[in-house]
């Protein structure tokens, strides 16, 4: 488990990676943090970190009806969009655009 927490735990966390590792230490969940160059593929994340495909993750933004949320799935698989809908009573799900996840960001910094 990764104990050099950036985030005091008694403090609110601002980032998603944040809020995840946050998240991950409270329920004792152990994992790893490898920092590499920005790429664009969970293939370039695997290359660069010198790992499988499957042993990383992917952090997938949708628009679920009328709000945005955020899929992680394993880096080696694709989104079942008809399985999510049909699991949580969605009607209509699709990836956000490049704009949407924009201002989204904006929003959230």
């Amino acid at each position: 488990m990764a104990n050099d927490s950036s985030v005091p735990p008694d403090s609110a966390p601002t980032s998603v990676f944040a809020k995840l590792r946050q998240r991950l230490e409270a329920h004792c969940v152990p994992f790893q943090v490898l920092r590499h160059v920005p790429v664009f593929t969970s293939q370039q994340a695997a290359a660069v970190r010198g790992t499988s495909l499957a042993s990383g993750a992917k952090a997938l933004v949708c628009k679920a009806d009328d709000q945005f949320v955020m899929i992680v799935l394993p880096a080696d698989r694709k989104l079942a969009s008809k399985q999510v809908r049909q699991a949580a009573g969605i009607k209509s799900l699709r990836f956000a655009t490049t704009d949407e996840v924009a201002k989204l960001v904006s929003w959230a910094t």
